[in-house]
């Protein structure tokens, strides 16, 4: 048998490789993508959770009508987040043993929400517009 000589060899094995090499980069990058966008969703989904708790914690140890008049600050990882508290107070009437009671529009708080603001530092620390509310 002859030797192969060089001038027939088309270099075919060496296109297959370049071409297996980009298509592994390709899937190479996509999962680092990934891998990623999990870990920034994973960050805010717990910067929230801590947030929520601190809302949490707040109404029930400040109480309510506390709120209302003052909502405090709360601290997320090391920053200052600031809320606000909306509180509607509206006419309660209950029927109990057949007699009807009302009790007055500013006595009962029936709705309260304790919101975060819209701005820079809580867009970047909790994530989507920053604003997280607690009904």
């Amino acid at each position: 048998m002859p030797a192969p000589s060089f001038n027939n060899q088309k270099g075919e094995a060496l296109i297959e490789a370049l071409v297996s090499i980009v298509l592994l980069s390709v899937m190479m990058i996509s999962q680092t993508y990934l891998v990623a966008k999990t870990s920034v969703a994973q960050k805010n989904s717990s910067m929230l959770n801590m947030a929520l708790f601190q809302l949490r914690q707040q109404a029930q140890t400040a109480g309510i009508s506390n709120l209302c008049t003052t909502a405090a600050p709360i601290t997320v990882a090391g920053n200052r987040v600031d809320i606000t508290a909306t509180c509607e107070r509206n006419p309660v009437t209950a029927t109990v043993a057949g007699q009807t009671i009302t009790i007055a529009k500013d006595t009962v708080i029936t709705n309260t929400i304790l919101k975060t603001q819209a701005n820079g530092s809580n867009k970047a620390l909790l994530g989507g517009d920053g604003v997280i509310s607690l009904n």
